[in-house]
């Protein structure tokens, strides 16, 4: 249950950020007070009163991307990440916060790992189990997660990763239950 709160309070923070956005892009163009740069020649760059800056169209996939190309870690064997940025993640305003590109990648590596752990724990592979588990704890060490998690009761260590590391998935089957659209190709 610890571990599905966890898994809340990130949809929920992530659901936050992308509604305090779309609301500062509301604000910004009512008060007209956005500037935007020329960043190719259809696209514009917006940036809210705050100094968040918005990506729009080709610029959400350009970034996702980018994020895919530059994080630390691959996904397990058999994994790819999909070409474009899964509709979950798509904001339905056509505007996102910068750095949410690189949000979707980490949740989409953490979704695949857990998945991967699942799968290799009741297989019984312990090589397979290990190797997820490896992975698992690196998911805190992210500049992302540093960032923008907060867990100041260690429920991550406390209820999901430290019990699968004793042979206990519960926890990790607990988060891994609220990963929809962690849009990534899964070869067989």
């Amino acid at each position: 249950m610890e571990g599905r709160t966890l898994r809340h309070q990130i949809i929920q923070r992530r659901t936050r950020s992308a509604l305090l956005a779309s609301l500062s892009l509301v604000v910004c163009v009512i008060a007209t007070g956005c500037t935007s740069a020329s960043d190719g020649p259809n696209q514009s760059q917006l940036v809210a009163p705050d100094g968040t800056e918005l990506l729009q169209g080709d610029q959400i996939d350009v970034e996702y991307q980018d994020a895919i190309d530059a994080f630390p870690y691959s996904l397990p064997p058999k994994y790819s990440y999909a070409d474009q940025l899964g509709e979950d993640f798509k904001p339905t305003d056509g505007h996102m916060e910068k750095g949410s590109g690189e949000a979707a990648v980490a949740y989409i590596w953490l979704c695949s790992w857990e998945e991967e752990y699942l799968e290799s724990h009741q297989a019984k592979e312990s090589t397979r189990e290990d190797a997820a588990l490896e992975m698992l704890a690196k998911w805190k060490l992210l500049p992302n997660t540093e960032f923008y998690y907060s867990d100041p009761t260690d429920i991550w260590e406390n209820h999901i990763l430290g019990p699968a590391q004793l042979g206990d998935p519960s926890g990790v089957k607990s988060s891994f239950a609220s990963c929809s659209g962690f849009n990534l190709s899964k070869g067989e």
